[in-house]
């Protein structure tokens, strides 16, 4: 239990005091439990919207890297000019058209326009 949680138990018990006996047993017992029961809910909120805050700075985080490499790699290609500018990378991934007939950058710049 929190600190927070000790202090507002501690008021509620002082606010039970104020109750007869029998009304004190009866009712503060069953308010007590309702109010454990509504500060655990609340821990658990306060929990799930941290993970969630944390998750989305994260992806946050991750788009603004990618955002940077869209940068760096638009930069890297500069003004290409098919077919004057376009090259061929050489057997890299065993595909003998990507590898020997398409062309590295019109492919990215071909998704990159069909990207909305």
């Amino acid at each position: 239990m929190t600190e927070t949680t000790k202090d507002l138990l501690a008021e509620l018990d002082r606010l039970v005091t104020t109750m007869t006996n029998d009304d004190k047993s009866r009712v503060g017992t069953d308010m007590r439990k309702r109010f454990i029961e509504r500060v655990n809910i609340i821990h658990i909120i306060r929990e799930h919207v941290s993970a969630s805050l944390a998750r989305e700075a994260a992806q946050q985080a991750r788009i603004e890297r990618l955002l940077g490499l869209l940068n760096i790699a638009t930069r890297a290609i500069g003004d290409h000019h098919a077919p004057h500018d376009c090259y061929a990378t050489g057997p890299l991934t065993g595909d003998h058209y990507s590898d020997f007939l398409e062309c590295p950058a019109c492919s990215f710049t071909a998704a990159l326009e069909a990207t909305p």
